[in-house]
């Protein structure tokens, strides 16, 4: 629910503000939320998913990790939040949990299971398909937030036909790659 400050009166003296509040019942799609707007969904977005001991804006070293949290194994999932494709992304989902387990293992010889769990209104299906080709599925989970603030928000599976528009693969479009790699070139 938002509300917006229509009018905003003081007088001097005795202080007296006089504020009207307007309820803002705009339906926001899950592709309008900024990242502090879709943080304010995650616990519930997490616990819908069976997530528990959830704890947001966690700082290791250099690196604030949006969320780290426990699965039904008992692993530890840091949850990263995106709402644009960004390059950054996979690294992300390499770096954190890696910054995670060797921190536990300077306090522990058992070393932890952590893996990541990326949460994004906008993915790049390259993303994807590079946690496929180098077989990190088990160790990284990607989730494309569907649905809007007042029917509710929902994680699905990048394959889901309800994320269609909100997968796309950024390296396809205008190229010169042909001008530097032929279609007829051949290998030496």
């Amino acid at each position: 629910m938002r509300y917006n400050i229509s009018k905003a009166v003081s007088t001097i003296g005795p202080l007296s503000l006089n504020v009207r509040l307007i309820r803002d019942d705009r339906i926001m799609l899950a592709t309008e939320l900024s990242e502090a707007e879709l943080s304010k969904h995650l616990h519930d977005l997490l616990q819908k998913a069976e997530f528990t001991n959830i704890h947001t804006e966690v700082q290791i070293g250099h690196y604030r990790l949006d969320a780290v949290a426990t699965d039904n194994d008992g692993s530890l999932v840091v949850v990263e939040l995106k709402v644009v494709r960004t390059k950054d992304t996979l690294a992300q989902l390499l770096l954190y949990p890696h910054a995670v387990r060797k921190r536990i293992m300077g306090r522990s010889n058992t070393p932890p299971c952590v893996r990541a769990l990326l949460i994004t209104t906008h993915l790049d299906q390259n993303v994807v398909e590079i946690v496929d080709d180098l077989g990190l599925n088990p160790n990284i989970t990607i989730r494309v937030c569907v649905g809007d603030t007042t029917h509710g928000l929902k994680l699905v599976a990048p394959c889901d036909p309800v994320a269609r528009d909100q997968v796309l693969d950024q390296g396809l479009g205008a190229s010169n790659l042909d001008e530097i790699y032929p279609e007829n070139h051949e290998s030496a």
